[in-house]
């Protein structure tokens, strides 16, 4: 116990070895949108997320894989990560598991990331991190190879989690933003499916 907060971590069964890898993806027609409070989106057919553990921890490198990708306002057109092919955008990042909440006690994902700069026809957006990922089928302890990763949005912009608890139990607001033509607001990322992670060992959650 740290503080107040007993942090949570991610572990693999003793006797499994270090490390294991987990991945799943999503998809459809329009499985996966970002929006800003204007109303801006930027949709996407398939989600892909991979993260990697390689001990005992919190947190570790992950890769969020958004392809199909393209505006939904104004032309249309694809978007794209610099240097990636059209249509795909990649966010490397650090997973964190988090507790949003202690009564009762909930644990969700943090996606933590500084900036990924997509560009979509001529325009620039700057997505700055974090967002925060509610978790399914995760029991405190429990022995799983799979889990749940739900996204939300409350209205245009507002993502439904927007903040977690540290160590000595205070709330830091984790809340993700874009950028477009030098002003900055409020966006959300939003999923119309469950994504389902597979891991390629058996690894225990505790919080």
């Amino acid at each position: 116990k740290i503080g107040e907060l007993s942090l949570p971590d991610v572990k693999l069964l003793p006797e499994e070895t270090y490390p294991t890898e987990g991945k799943g993806s999503v998809s459809g027609t329009e499985v996966g949108q970002l929006e800003t409070e204007a109303g801006e989106k930027i949709v996407w057919k398939e989600m892909t997320f991979s993260l990697e553990i390689f001990e005992l921890s919190s947190l570790g490198p992950m890769l969020l894989t958004l392809s199909d990708a393209r505006e939904k306002n104004g032309t249309g057109g694809t978007c794209a990560t610099t240097g990636d092919p059209a249509g795909v955008v990649l966010i490397p990042s650090e997973w964190h598991v988090i507790d949003t909440s202690t009564s009762p006690l909930t644990v969700a994902l943090l996606v933590l990331f500084k900036e990924a700069a997509i560009t979509c026809s001529k325009q620039t957006v700057k997505l700055r991190g974090p967002v925060i990922l509610k978790v399914e089928k995760v029991t405190s302890g429990m022995d799983i190879t799979s889990f749940g990763l739900v996204s939300n949005c409350t209205a245009k912009g507002k993502q439904e989690l927007t903040g977690y608890l540290n160590d000595e139990g205070t709330t830091i607001n984790g809340v993700l933003s874009e950028v477009r033509g030098g002003k900055g607001e409020a966006s959300c990322m939003r999923l119309s499916l469950e994504l389902v992670v597979g891991t390629s060992k058996m690894i225990a959650v505790s919080f």
